[in-house]
This record gives C-alpha cells, structure tokens and sequence, in this order.
C-alpha cells in the first residue's frame, strides 16, 4: 500500500492523501476554492498553486499547459495549474487569493 502525501497548504492546514491524484481533486474535496471557470478542464488557467521553496522538493516540472497559461516569471516562482499536477510527495503550497472583480459605477 502507497504512504499517503501530506499537503501543507498556508492557511488552511495539512492534507493527507493518496499520492497520483490531481492538486485540483484534492483541494476541492476539502473545500478550498481554487476559482476555477473550466471545472478543471486546462481551458482557464485560473487553478494556481505556488509551491513553497524547499531545499528537499522542488516545484513539479512545468508542463505544456503550465507553459501556455502561465508566464516564465511565475513559472519559476512555481507556479503551477492545479488541474493537471498529480501529488507525489510531501510539499507545501500556497493558493493565491483571486482579486474580487472590479464593480462598475452607474452610469447615469
């Protein structure tokens, strides 16, 4: 039997889980909003997680989908899309709070 991972993410706690399922899939299990609009179908690039720097783990490596949602900057700062990251072992994470969106005044 596979040892479970464990998931610190800031602000929430820790998570244990499985290893091979999706940052997305366990995130929304435990009700941790990642705002995502495509339901985890790598079409908004909105499911962020930024792996906290650790000497012992590295970031996963960006993926094509990484690549194409997010900009080199953010990428090295390990940012990653939830929706397509598997967990396979210990990390610790961030998921960046979303801007709420801007209200327009009336226009009267």
């Amino acid at each position: 039997m596979l040892k479970n991972c464990r998931i610190r993410v800031e602000g929430f706690g820790e998570i244990a889980t499985p290893p091979g399922l999706l940052f997305l899939e366990v995130l929304n299990a435990r009700d941790i909003d990642l705002h995502n609009d495509c339901g985890g179908h790598l079409k908004c690039g909105k499911c962020r997680i930024v792996f906290s720097p650790d000497p012992h783990h590295a970031p996963p490596e960006p993926l094509p989908g990484d690549r194409r949602h997010l900009s080199p900057e953010q990428i090295d700062s390990g940012t990653r899309l939830a929706c397509i990251h598997q967990v396979r072992e210990d990390c610790q994470i961030e998921v960046p709070a979303v801007a709420e969106p801007e209200l327009l005044d009336d226009l009267e």
